[in-house]
């Protein structure tokens, strides 16, 4: 018989914080991350639901910022982005408030 008292497993993950997004942007603006990396990155953390796995995000200013950089890949054609760098900059200031 299992006992239902046992303590909850721990996340597998844990949710970056404003620090963590803001050194994330910095690379991608740097070059030393893609785009796509970045966004499959931001995916995981907003499109899974699996709360036994992937912590809520309770931070708006995060889960804002993660929905964002999960549609930082988008084109509007073969040669340009949906967001630029500009667009991240703007976003990443937003999380030092």
């Amino acid at each position: 018989m299992v006992s239902s008292k046992r303590p909850a497993k721990p996340h597998r993950y844990v949710l970056p914080t404003r620090t963590d997004i803001q050194r994330l942007g910095h690379a991608l603006l740097e070059g030393t991350l893609s785009r796509e990396a970045v966004a499959e990155w931001a995916s995981e953390y907003v499109a899974y639901e699996d709360t036994a796995i992937y912590p809520e995000i309770t931070d708006a200013v995060v889960h804002s910022a993660l929905v964002y950089l999960m549609g930082y890949d988008l084109r509007t054609s073969p040669e340009s982005y949906l967001h630029s760098p500009e667009d991240l900059r703007d976003r990443l200031a937003a999380l030092q408030s």
